[in-house]
C-alpha cells in the first residue's frame, strides 16, 4: 500500500508539472515486491523535492521578469518607472494614429463652416431655385431647424448651428422681409429646403402637400445607400401605419403595421401614410444598394422603420439597424423587442470606405431628400369646400366643373371606369412644381468609393 501511494502521489507531481523531466519508470518497478528497500523511496522523495524546489525559483524568476517588463533572459529588469514610461508610450502612439486616422478621413471633413455667417454663405450658394415667392436651397448634413437639446449623433459632431438662426443672417444678405421654412428635411438628412417669402404661398404650399396625400402620390423621394438592397428588389405604392410601443417601461419604439383597426385609426392610436421604394443599383462587391424611397409622411422615423421592415437599414443608422441581423451574409429580421446591438458592417464596405471597425461610427446617415413634387401648384384655387373635394378626384386638365352638385364617388366612376378599380386619381403632371436637388459630397464620395453607379434615367 505504501508503494501505491507513492506512485499516486508521483503522478499528482507529474499531472501539476512539479517535475519537469522524469526518468522513464514503470508502474511495476514501482509496485514489485522485490524493491522494498527503503533506500529506493529515499531516493525517489528527494529526486521530488528536488525537482519541485527548482520549478519554485523558476516561477519566481519568471515572475519577476514579467513585473520587470522583461521577458527576455538576456534583458535587464527594468524599474517600475521605464516600465511605465514604456507602457505609457504605446498608448499614446495608439491614441495618436488612431486621432489621426480620424482626422484624415473625409467624412471627418463633412462640415466646411464654423460660424454662422460661413453656414449662411453655404446655403446661398447651394441655391436651386429663386422667384419673388419660393427660395429653395439644398440644405447640408447636420443642420436642424432649432435646437432640441438631443445628444444623438450620426457620423462626426456638426458644428452648432440651426436654421433658426441663420434665417436673419440670410434674410439681410438676400434683403427680405419674410422668410418661413415650409419643407425642411430632418437634421440628420440633407436635401431640399423650402422658404416662403409670402404668408400666402406658404399656406398655397402646405394645401399642394396635404392633396398630394389624398391622390396616393408621395411628395417627398429620398435615395438611400442601404447595406443590401431591398426585399422585394421594388415594391409600388401601399398603405401603412405606425404605432408607438413601451420596451423596458421607459423606451418607446415605432412598429410598422400594415392592417391596422377601424378603432385604433379612429382613436388615433396609428399614424397612417403611403409608401413605395425601388432599387436604382447594387454594388457588386459589397452588396450596398441605392434605394428611392418615397412617403406621404416622415413621422416617427417612418422612411427608416420602413427600410429596416424591408432588411435594408441605411448606412449610419444604429438607431433601426438593429432591427436586421446577418446570418451567412444574408439579412435576417430581428424583433424589435430584442433589436439592441447593431451588427457590424461587412469587412469589405469598411474596407471599400477606408474604415476600421473601431472608427465606423464617423458613417454619417445615408438618406438624402432628392425630390419634392407640389401637386397642382399651378392650378386654380378652389372656390369651396364642395369644389376642394372633387378637386382630388377630377383631372387636373379639366379645371371646369360642371356642375357644383355631382358628388366626388360619381365623378370618380367616370374617370376611372366603375367604384371597384383600384386604380389611383388620374392627375396632369404640368400642372406640379417639381425641386430636385444634387447629390452632396459625402453622399457622391460614398457611392464612388462603394462602385455604385447612378442610372442615367434618374
Amino acid at each position: 500500500m505504501h508503494y501505491i501511494k507513492t506512485y499516486n502521489r508521483l503522478c499528482m507531481c507529474i499531472q501539476h508539472h512539479l517535475v519537469p523531466v522524469v526518468r522513464p519508470v514503470c508502474k511495476a518497478t514501482l509496485l514489485s515486491p522485490s524493491h522494498t528497500d527503503s533506500s529506493l523511496q529515499h531516493s525517489w522523495w528527494n529526486y521530488i523535492r528536488a525537482n519541485k524546489l527548482s520549478v519554485q525559483a523558476q516561477e519566481k524568476s519568471w515572475q519577476q521578469n514579467t513585473k520587470s517588463n522583461s521577458g527576455l533572459p538576456g534583458e535587464k529588469p527594468q524599474s517600475k518607472k521605464d516600465a511605465c514610461k514604456h507602457q505609457g508610450s504605446k498608448g499614446q502612439d495608439q491614441d495618436y494614429v488612431h486621432k489621426n486616422k480620424v482626422k484624415s478621413h473625409f467624412f471627418s471633413s463633412i462640415y466646411p463652416w464654423s460660424t454662422k455667417v460661413e453656414l449662411a454663405e453655404h446655403l446661398l450658394q447651394s441655391q436651386i431655385f429663386n422667384n419673388d415667392d419660393l427660395l429653395v436651397l439644398n440644405k447640408p448634413y447636420g443642420v436642424g431647424q432649432v435646437h432640441t437639446g438631443s445628444r444623438t449623433c450620426y457620423g462626426p459632431a456638426p458644428p452648432p448651428f440651426t436654421l433658426q438662426d441663420v434665417l436673419p443672417i440670410i434674410k439681410e444678405i438676400t434683403k427680405e422681409n419674410y422668410l418661413s421654412v415650409v419643407v425642411a428635411p430632418e437634421k440628420w438628412h440633407s436635401g431640399i429646403l423650402i422658404l416662403a417669402k409670402k404668408a400666402k404661398v406658404g399656406n398655397k404650399m402646405k394645401y399642394c402637400l396635404k392633396k398630394s396625400v389624398k391622390l396616393q402620390v408621395c411628395p417627398k423621394e429620398f435615395w438611400c445607400i442601404t447595406r443590401n438592397r431591398a426585399y422585394p428588389k421594388d415594391r409600388s405604392y401601399r398603405q401603412a401605419a405606425l404605432r408607438a410601443e413601451v420596451i423596458d417601461s421607459s423606451v418607446k419604439v415605432s412598429v410598422l403595421e400594415f392592417t391596422p383597426s377601424l378603432r385604433r385609426i379612429k382613436n388615433r392610436l396609428v399614424d397612417r401614410f403611403y409608401a413605395a421604394h425601388w432599387t436604382l443599383a447594387e454594388s457588386n462587391t459589397t452588396g450596398a444598394a441605392l434605394v428611392q424611397v418615397g412617403v406621404t409622411r416622415t413621422m416617427h422615423h417612418s422612411l427608416r422603420v420602413w427600410l429596416s421592415h424591408h432588411l435594408a437599414p441605411p448606412l449610419g443608422d444604429h438607431l433601426f439597424g438593429t432591427r436586421v441581423a446577418y446570418l451567412l451574409n444574408t439579412p435576417v429580421p430581428v424583433p424589435h423587442t430584442r433589436a439592441k446591438n447593431i451588427p457590424p458592417y461587412n469587412f469589405k464596405l469598411l474596407q471599400e470606405l477606408d474604415l476600421m471597425p473601431s472608427i465606423q461610427d464617423l458613417i454619417p446617415l445615408m438618406i438624402h431628400l432628392r425630390t419634392v413634387t407640389l401637386s397642382g401648384f399651378y392650378e386654380r384655387k378652389p372656390a369651396n369646400q364642395k369644389e376642394r373635394d372633387l378637386s382630388c378626384f377630377t383631372s387636373l386638365n379639366d379645371t371646369k366643373l360642371e356642375s357644383p352638385t355631382v358628388t366626388s364617388l360619381e365623378v370618380r366612376e367616370n374617370q376611372q371606369g366603375g367604384p371597384n378599380d383600384e386604380k389611383k386619381p388620374v392627375y396632369d403632371n404640368e400642372k406640379d412644381l417639381v425641386f430636385v436637388a444634387p447629390l452632396p459630397q459625402h453622399f457622391k464620395w460614398t457611392l464612388e468609393k462603394l462602385g455604385i453607379e447612378i442610372p442615367a434615367s434618374s
